[in-house]
């Protein structure tokens, strides 16, 4: 796989020191298995296309089997795993209390974004939330790992269409578009276990 439209040494985004990691991030999901991810990358002829000036938050594969992405969408989920790691750390150091939000400075770092990642994708990363550049914080190494097996299952998901021949026939049916999807997530769930 390969980065197309989004080259990680001169794009302009927070994401650009994890971003490197985001073609390994399949083998960082499965390990024991970066042999076969090769193999089916070459055989499949898979490749990634990080478009950075799209909006859209969506993974998908066409017929010409390229997963597509966008750099804001890849941005809005780093900072959504960012808060979701605060909260639950604040929850761990918590049980069983209610939470104030703009009480704790974690607190208000995962409410701003949430706010900015499920807002308009059209909004820049905002400044005054951390980076993943931001290795001294534990939280950010945190979510850099977590994103990037994020990432490497959602690409073994898009790979699991490939191999299932999901591209062959497009699906109209709602039912059928379904059964898919979690047809992928179970071969991804399979290949990584």
């Amino acid at each position: 796989m390969r980065i197309y439209n989004a080259d990680p040494s001169i794009i302009n985004t927070p994401l650009a020191p994890v971003i490197r990691g985001l073609l390994q991030s399949p083998a960082i999901a499965a390990p024991r298995r970066v042999d076969e991810i090769r193999k089916l990358l070459a055989k499949h002829r898979v490749r990634l296309e990080v478009n950075d000036s799209d909006v859209s938050t969506d993974f998908t594969v066409k017929t010409d089997r390229r997963i597509r992405t966008s750099l804001r969408g890849l941005e809005h989920l780093w900072g959504s795993l960012h808060a979701y790691l605060l909260l639950f750390d604040l929850a761990k150091a918590n049980p069983g209390q209610l939470m104030d939000l703009l009480a704790s400075p974690g607190g208000r770092v995962a409410r701003e974004f949430l706010i900015w990642a499920f807002g308009d994708p059209s909004v820049p990363w905002p400044q005054d939330l951390p980076r993943p550049s931001d290795t001294t914080n534990r939280m950010v190494v945190a979510t850099n790992s977590l994103f990037l097996l994020s990432c490497g299952f959602i690409l073994l998901h898009e790979i699991g269409h490939v191999v299932l021949r999901h591209l062959k026939q497009s699906a109209t049916n709602p039912e059928t578009k379904i059964r898919r999807e979690y047809a992928a997530d179970d071969w991804a769930a399979e290949f990584i276990v």
